[in-house]
This record gives structure tokens, C-alpha cells and sequence, in this order.
């Protein structure tokens, strides 16, 4: 998962960032900020680069790690008073998008069923969106929302399997050492 850009913020807003990140598909290669609709990527960040693509049919302007269409960026943009398409310009943007669907408090209090309810339209790869592009079932979505821990201020998913060879892990290292006590105090 890459890291967000902005710093310092709520750990359910970082975590429903996650998810718009992971429903949009932005983050396969480790590049979200720069993504445009159907994986190309744009090199320029001074402004939204506003270019049409086709996939599957379906021809959009929507770029970035929140995959924001030109006109939604070009509101947002003057709402903030952004001064380019960076990173941090992204991540801020999304956050007032979130505002302005009535979604913050939800999002804050870890109601994320209702936040995703509010912001379906705002993002088409979100659950029950009316857009009739693929989405995330409700449940994966949360499922994936609730995987998300924190660690040490960096957000990695959660990976049962290794958890658990983690805790094997210390676990061996424990018996081990308890044994060495063992023989050198015989």
C-alpha cells in the first residue's frame, strides 16, 4: 500500500483513503498519484491532465490516486484554492469530496457502511454505486476497510498468514532461549 501523502490525519479517514484507493485500482504499481482511467500513467502534476481515454467502451478523464474526473477536479480545485495536481493536492481533495457528500462524521466515527452509502457517487468502484461500472460487494469492501491496521503511523493490510508465522516466530525464538537457559545453568 503506498503511503498517503498528507500526514497527520484521523486513522478512519486514512483507512477509508485506503479504500477508495483499492476500489479504484490506482495503487497495482505502486503509483496512484499519477494513474490515469484504464492504467496509463501522466508524468505532469502541475495540473489535472485532462485526457481522454478509452477502455472497454467507456472513455473518461479520470486521473489520480482518487481518479477524479477533470470537472470534479476543477471544483474541488477552486474550493481549496489547490494550487496544483500533486500528491498532497489529491489527498486534500478527496478528503473535501468526502465533506462535501455529507460523509466526514461517518467516515470519523468508523461508520464506513454509511460513508460508502454517502460517497457511492462520488466514486463509481464504490459499493452500490449507480454507475454500472464493476464495484466492490459491500462486504469486501468492508472486509477490507477492517483489514487495514496501524502501524507505527504506517497503514499495512492485515495478513493473517503472516501474523501468524510472526508469532510462531517470537514463539521458537522464546523456547530457544529458555532451553539455552536451561543448559548453560545445569
Amino acid at each position: 500500500m503506498t503511503p498517503l501523502a498528507i500526514k497527520n490525519i484521523d486513522p478512519n479517514l486514512e483507512r477509508f483513503l485506503f479504500l477508495i484507493t483499492e476500489t479504484e485500482g490506482t495503487d497495482r504499481q505502486g503509483t496512484p498519484y499519477n494513474e490515469l482511467y484504464g492504467y496509463d500513467n501522466f508524468t505532469d502534476f502541475s495540473k489535472h491532465p485532462n485526457i481522454n481515454v478509452t477502455k472497454g467502451g467507456l472513455t473518461s478523464t479520470a486521473a489520480g490516486r482518487y481518479q477524479m474526473l477533470k470537472g470534479t477536479w476543477d471544483g474541488v480545485q477552486a474550493q481549496l484554492n489547490l494550487p496544483d495536481f500533486s500528491p498532497l493536492s489529491q489527498d486534500k481533495a478527496a478528503i473535501q469530496l468526502i465533506k462535501n457528500r455529507g460523509a466526514y462524521d461517518a467516515v470519523i466515527n468508523g461508520d464506513f457502511q454509511t460513508a460508502i452509502a454517502k460517497t457511492n457517487k462520488e466514486w463509481a468502484s464504490l459499493p452500490g454505486s449507480p454507475y454500472g461500472q464493476p464495484t466492490y460487494s459491500l462486504k469486501r469492501a468492508l472486509d477490507y476497510i477492517n483489514s487495514i491496521i496501524i502501524n507505527t503511523g504506517q497503514y499495512v493490510k492485515n495478513n493473517p498468514v503472516k501474523t501468524g508465522i510472526v508469532i510462531a516466530a517470537g514463539a521458537a525464538i522464546i523456547v530457544y532461549y529458555i532451553w539455552a537457559v536451561r543448559r548453560i545453568t545445569k
